[in-house]
């Protein structure tokens, strides 16, 4: 087996074609989960799983640490939290306090920011599922002008 790669594992289907499809190139996989999100037969296609609450982020990033992971991936939907779902330990809401625009994007930049940060290499799911890459050459009868 090489490397251990980390998935940050949503709601779908996606998390557990990203995590056999890493597995299937002998990649280790850890997969982290959040409760009320990810379902928890996940832990079925990996060699590492956790769940944990959202904002529960040292949590994350020890879990990650502790089975050697490098590189990771974001796959799967995290609908918005109530305000009861989320629990921020201190460096979650550190983050939530600096963000400097309102939405998703910022927030997941934010996210990104800080796991690269602590020395992550957050990559494309798709990297670790190149069925998922559109063939190249055309793919219609007619080719384009």
């Amino acid at each position: 087996m090489s490397e251990f790669i980390g998935i940050i594992a949503g709601s779908g289907q996606f998390p557990r074609i990203v995590a056999e499809n890493a597995r299937a190139s002998g990649h280790g996989v850890a997969i982290c989960g959040f409760q009320g999100h990810t379902d928890p037969a996940l832990a079925e296609a990996a060699d590492a799983f956790a769940m944990f609450y959202l904002g529960q982020f040292e949590k994350v990033i020890a879990f990650f640490r502790a089975h050697g992971v490098s590189r990771l991936c974001m796959a799967g939907a995290i609908s918005k939290p109530r305000a009861l779902d989320l629990r921020p330990d201190m460096r979650a809401a550190r983050i939530l306090l600096s963000l400097r625009g309102k939405g998703d994007d910022a927030l997941l930049r934010a996210i990104m920011g800080e796991l690269e940060h602590e020395g992550f290499s957050v990559v494309q799911a798709s990297s670790f599922s190149r069925e998922l890459h559109c063939p190249k050459g055309v793919l219609t009868r007619r080719s384009p002008t």
